[in-house]
């Protein structure tokens, strides 16, 4: 019985993967700048491509730095292979909406054009090791 049990929870283990090592990440950090300056509060959302396995990891930015080792929110790493990299970042409107509660609260807006996010054209491979990428968006 006990030998029964042994071989089902090998089997088991085998077919979900839980013997093998997790998905090859790496460090990446960079800068982003929007029309020369740098962007002061941000995200930046790396997305594996299809056919790579691994779920998006999004990292701040902050005075137009980025980090996946310093990263108050996530430091696994970004997914080793190509990733479409989308970036964001609200900006206040200087108006004021309703929220879901009915309060009052400050409007925001994308500020980031959709070829940068949404709709992104940027794409970069992460290597082994640390990755700088650097983003001068225009």
């Amino acid at each position: 019985m006990i030998q029964q049990r042994f071989w089902l929870v090998l089997s088991l283990m085998v077919l979900c993967g839980c013997g093998q090592k997790g998905i090859p990440r790496a460090e990446v950090e960079g800068t982003v700048t929007f029309e020369s300056k740098p962007i002061a509060d941000g995200v930046i959302l790396f997305v594996p491509i299809p056919g790579i396995q691994g779920a998006p990891v999004q990292l701040n930015i902050k005075d137009g730095h980025f980090s996946s080792k310093t990263d108050e929110k996530d430091r696994r790493g970004i997914v080793i292979g190509e990733n479409d990299v989308q970036i964001m970042a609200m900006i206040e409107t200087g108006k004021k909406v309703r929220a879901p509660d009915g309060n009052l609260i400050d409007e925001t807006v994308q500020s980031i054009p959709a070829r940068f996010n949404e709709e992104t054209e940027l794409r970069r491979e992460v290597k082994p090791g640390t990755n700088k990428f650097d983003f001068h968006l225009e």
